[in-house]
């Protein structure tokens, strides 16, 4: 019998209580709060709240699985964006210190892979100086025996690529695989189709190898931008293209691959209110609107994947409502 997996995810934030509805995809009644006070920068409460299993079905299609019924951990990996606190590094440390403090205090002791989507500067002078305060503070906590991986965002320059942060392309663990799309492979306000056709068909090589092998645990797909359609995408042109990630994606989620895809990006102005803010998660089944090669033009299409945001440790400028949380996401992998 093949492997399955189903994924925990854990939302910690900062500045804000809120919930979140459970949905189909969640483990039924199961949400919890937890109370406390965040030491910096403001002494505001802090919530920490579980949003449930994400349901990631057995290929095979033949069972169902508890994710709390005391099965082996296999790997639990911390995912985040955007570490841009406009008080500097340190209080961006801070942030971030504080989150997987509280990550620690819930039972996830300890971690094997770490994934960031991009964006290390507030600014766009030094990434690499971000990039350092940031693994600095997930170390401090975690320890140095992480599979790490850093995406490119859009305030991360191409020099970086190779040295300080990740290729696009696969960075695989034993328990998961990874798949990088950074920023130059899929680009802000972008009107350059060829290059994320291109990407596309990485993808796509990546994934149908993965289905050849009958790969049956979870496929983390990262990217610093988004792909559902937005205000960004009218004004700016970010994932105009979108479509040919989408479609790849979503054939492979057709034919049974269980892929995440991450992003981070649309943490200002309430680009994202209309899916959740800070705090985005889709199932499959889903609906989500991708552009078709036209800043104006988008298809609502229905999700074969997981899509969610990967959880922003910072803000660039305007934010409102459903922006204003801080938060990181943890996965705990389990099976048999």
């Amino acid at each position: 019998m093949k492997k399955f997996k189903k994924l925990v995810a854990l939302l910690l934030a900062m500045m804000m209580v809120f919930s979140i509805a459970p949905v189909a995809a969640f483990a039924e009644g199961y949400l919890s709060f937890e109370e406390g006070i965040v030491s910096e920068p403001t002494e505001q409460k802090a919530v920490e709240q579980e949003i449930g299993v994400i349901d990631l079905v057995d290929p095979d299609g033949a069972e169902t699985y508890d994710a709390y019924s005391g099965s082996s951990v296999l790997a639990t990996v911390i995912a985040g964006s955007d570490f841009q606190n406009p008080k500097g590094n340190e209080a961006g440390a801070q942030t971030v210190t504080n989150i997987l403090t509280r990550m620690q205090n819930a039972g996830y002791t300890s971690a094997d892979g770490f994934l960031f989507c991009g964006d290390y500067d507030y600014k766009y002078s030094d990434s690499a100086g971000g990039k350092a305060a940031l693994q600095s503070a997930v170390q401090s906590v975690y320890g140095t025996g992480m599979n790490e991986v850093y995406v490119q965002g859009n305030h991360d320059g191409d020099a970086l690529v190779d040295s300080t942060l990740s290729t696009s392309g696969a960075h695989d663990a034993d328990a998961y695989g990874v798949f990088v799309i950074n920023e130059d492979d899929y680009l802000w306000r972008n009107s350059d189709g060829t290059t994320i056709q291109n990407t596309a068909n990485a993808l796509k090589s990546y994934l149908d190898t993965k289905a050849v092998e009958g790969f049956d645990n979870p496929i983390f797909v990262l990217s610093h931008l988004p792909l559902h359609y937005s205000m960004r995408t009218k004004n700016d042109g970010d994932g105009k293209y979108a479509n040919y990630i989408f479609d790849v994606l979503n054939e492979a989620g057709a034919n049974g691959l269980n892929i995440i895809f991450l992003y981070g990006h649309d943490h200002s102005n309430g680009w994202d209110d209309y899916l959740g803010g800070a705090a985005v998660y889709l199932a499959k089944g889903d609906k989500i609107n991708i552009a078709q090669g036209s800043k104006t033009k988008f298809n609502v299409e229905t999700l074969n994947f997981t899509y969610m945001n990967a959880g922003f440790t910072g803000y660039y400028e305007n934010r409102n409502g459903a922006d204003d949380t801080l938060t990181m996401t943890v996965f705990s992998i389990t099976g048999d």
